[in-house]
């Protein structure tokens, strides 16, 4: 499988339109260091003809690990999702 959509960015400071900092963007190409106390969004996801499944965190970086800021239940939800007019919709199944 080959990706070239990103996977991540900062999390930070930023405005309207758009709400991830521009400064950094987990992609192919990226020379981005992390280094302690970063905080970041953690993305990746596969969409094959209307399935799929994305898996996401918010981490800060640690000097030993990285660290989720949200602490939820993992659990997978599998939906339904049907286009219209170019927006998705999710059902649950």
């Amino acid at each position: 499988m080959h990706k070239d959509t990103r996977t991540g960015f900062f999390i930070g400071l930023s405005y309207p339109p758009y709400l991830a900092e521009r400064t950094m963007s987990f992609r192919i190409g990226d020379t981005s260091v992390l280094k302690p106390n970063i905080t970041l969004h953690f993305m990746t996801g596969v969409l094959i003809n209307n399935r799929g499944l994305v898996v996401t965190d918010s981490i800060v970086t640690t000097e030993v690990a990285p660290e989720l800021l949200v602490n939820v239940p993992r659990a997978i939800l599998i939906m339904n999702l049907y286009f219209e007019r170019r927006k998705f919709y999710p059902r649950a199944i």
